[in-house]
């Protein structure tokens, strides 16, 4: 069987502010080695980078499911 392995932990600190500096290192690494994996937890801090972060997300990579990765 097929698996894909984390990048990038967004969640070790429940801070918005801790969490988008990863979700930018994430956009470097998917532009460099051509996709990226991250896991976090869905925390309301997690939640809030993530929809603080959404356009430039959406702007630079195109998000899928792990699945999508591992076929």
């Amino acid at each position: 069987f097929r698996a894909a392995k984390r990048d990038l932990f967004l969640d070790n600190v429940r801070d918005e502010q801790k969490i988008i500096f990863p979700l930018g290192k994430l956009l470097d690494l998917a532009r460099r080695q051509g996709f990226a994996v991250a896991i976090g937890h869905p925390y309301p801090e997690t939640l809030q980078a993530l929809k603080a972060y959404r356009r430039e997300i959406l702007r630079q990579a195109k998000m899928v499911g792990v699945e999508a990765l591992v076929r």
